[in-house]
């Protein structure tokens, strides 16, 4: 930190040697601007000043004569040519070398500062270890991982607190996963991650950090929305070291990949976060307790995606050893049995989300009464899933989504004593579900006024008169 007597005779210093002349001044990796402020004078002599930062809205704006400009992830040919430029092997660029550089290039995700690293290093090493390197960039043990996170370090060190732990987040999605933004930001907010701000929605809020974190070149956009939102991102491998490094030794989230790792069963545990990658049949024999545990997430390696089907999980079964939970996510996994039993006891759950076979959704989920988001995947077939009348009590409900994976019908919301049930006010967004059209239709919308985002199915009459008649 600079004293503030010192920042201003290294102004006045730099202004008078600036002084009548013109001048062209570069900048690089720019944190904080204010210390030169008012270093520069303007004779409109056409001088400029270049300035380079891992955040967009370090230079002043009335520095700007134009808008920055956004240095986009290198694609493979412009990496391997950076490559090229950066190395000479002895022989020259034989078809085999060219070959290990797109490989490397491939893993280097278009990140130049990996690239820039990574040829560093090569140029000290024979060509015919190059192999080994693309395995290598995926491993924290290397020095390239470890030049690397000297870097991030300081990129970490100069996010907020809130937005350390959004980005920390990031360790319970599998590497290179496409992660979706919708669920991602819910998550943010159940865990409190975000800050309210009286002039702005919580949810726009949460996306704004998202954006941040884009802007530092910390995550990736993967897809995006019709209107330029971002639909799904993504970390980079090296990154995604550093985060599982990090939230390690913070304490911050702890992930079982194995088994063995519930090593003295029935023993209470005092994790935080649990983010679950293996079998979860053996998560269930484990009688792992850990009574403090705020979150609990179910995650399914890519690579093991088609086999979402064959994981059951029983969740009546281990509720009673995570009664404190804020974030339950089963998303990635299928429950066994139905809408799990018991999940009435979950009061401090603000976020649920699970799949499976459900035919009935009971009434006591009223229960859950801070509940914030809602996420059902179903797949009971030949079943035409109701919501319970009781849902129109969740006050804090902001977002339902519902999924009928076995038909196009969606999931009916409840049409009963709708004139005395109470009104979601807060309820944002309202997606997978069936509204009849005769069955108190209007007085079904009058109950979520303030909507943003609706996406239903319409039930006619005569659809209805069919299916009757087949009973």
């Amino acid at each position: 930190m600079v004293h503030p007597a010192d920042a201003h005779a290294l102004q006045q210093a730099i202004w008078r040697s600036l002084k009548g002349k013109r001048y062209l001044i570069f900048l690089d990796d720019m944190w904080d601007f204010d210390a030169l402020g008012g270093s520069f004078p303007d004779d409109h002599m056409g001088s400029r000043i270049i300035l380079t930062s891992r955040q967009s809205d370090v230079a002043p704006p009335a520095l700007l004569d134009q808008e920055p400009y956004d240095l986009c992830p290198l694609n493979q040919v412009l990496s391997l040519e950076l490559i090229e430029k950066r190395l000479s092997p002895r022989n020259g660029w034989t078809p085999e070398l060219r070959g290990l550089g797109m490989q490397i290039a491939k893993k280097c995700h278009g990140l130049p500062l990996t690239i820039c690293i990574t040829t560093g290093l090569l140029a000290n090493i024979e060509p015919s270890c190059w192999r080994e390197v693309p395995d290598g960039l995926k491993s924290g043990d290397t020095s390239i991982a470890t030049q690397c996170w000297s870097t991030l370090e300081v990129s970490c060190k100069h996010l907020p607190d809130n937005l350390k732990a959004c980005f920390l987040y990031f360790v319970v999605f599998s590497e290179d996963q496409e992660v979706s933004v919708r669920r991602l930001l819910r998550l943010w907010m159940a865990e409190g991650f975000v800050r309210k701000n009286t002039s702005m929605r919580l949810e726009d809020v949460a996306e704004g950090y998202l954006n941040d974190l884009v802007r530092r070149s910390l995550i990736m956009v993967a897809k995006r929305r019709s209107d330029g939102g971002i639909k799904t991102c993504r970390i980079h491998d090296l990154l995604y070291e550093f985060c599982l490094k990090k939230a390690k030794s913070k304490k911050f989230f702890h992930l079982l990949k194995r088994c063995g790792e519930l090593s003295v069963p029935h023993e209470p545990r005092n994790f935080r976060r649990l983010c679950i990658t293996f079998k979860v049949e053996d998560f269930e024999d484990s009688k792992f307790f850990c009574p403090r545990a705020r979150t609990l997430l179910f995650n399914v390696p890519e690579e093991r995606k088609w086999m979402r089907k064959a994981h059951f999980l029983n969740l009546s079964s281990i509720i009673h050893s995570f009664k404190n939970l804020r974030v339950l996510d089963s998303e990635e996994v299928r429950l066994h049995n139905g809408f799990p039993h018991g999940i009435e006891l979950l009061v401090q759950l603000a976020f649920l989300a699970i799949r499976g076979g459900i035919e009935v959704i009971p009434s006591s989920i009223a229960k859950l009464s801070i509940l914030e988001t809602l996420i059902l995947f179903v797949d009971a077939a030949d079943c035409t899933l109701s919501l319970p009348d009781s849902m129109w009590n969740l006050q804090r409900l902001k977002y339902i989504y519902v999924r009928n994976e076995s038909s196009s019908d969606g999931v009916r919301l409840p049409t009963k004593k709708l004139d005395t049930s109470s009104i979601l006010y807060k309820l944002d967004r309202l997606s997978g579900v069936m509204i009849l059209h005769w069955d108190g239709m209007e007085q079904t919308m009058r109950k979520f006024p303030n909507i943003r985002r609706l996406k239903c199915r319409f039930s006619t009459m005569k659809v209805v008169q069919k299916n009757l008649t087949r009973l």
